[in-house]
């Protein structure tokens, strides 16, 4: 992106965003209006890639990437593991969807190792 200096910063001009997650008061998660087909490309080549793999068996790792299966919506997700032994019974991640902002807590079950491509 080039822009033009004006008073010392550079001047980006308007960019249109898609606000995908707002974390808190200062913290969102968005992208260019203009990408918004490569967030959808995103899902469909993640459910292409992650659904016929092996669940993981063992934990993995704090900062882990991670394929995600979104039961809520049925959708597979890019993640990173957060944070282990949450839930009640302490069997659940805290995952981050890297390209949407949003975390949610989530069993082996749901989660595969992540293709080379998506990483």
């Amino acid at each position: 992106m080039e822009g033009v200096e004006v008073n010392g910063k550079i001047d980006l001009g308007i960019r249109r965003l898609v606000v995908a997650h707002v974390e808190n008061a200062i913290s969102f998660y968005a992208y260019l209006e203009a990408d918004k087909d490569y967030m959808e490309d995103m899902k469909t080549l993640g459910a292409n890639l992650c659904a016929a793999k092996d669940r993981l068996t063992e934990k993995p790792a704090t900062d882990q990437m991670v394929g995600v299966y979104n039961q809520a919506d049925k959708t597979w997700y890019r993640g990173r593991v957060e944070q282990m032994d949450m839930g009640k019974a302490k069997n659940q991640f805290r995952v981050r969807m890297i390209d949407f902002g949003w975390n949610g807590l989530y069993k082996l079950s749901d989660m595969v190792e992540i293709p080379k491509s998506l990483d």
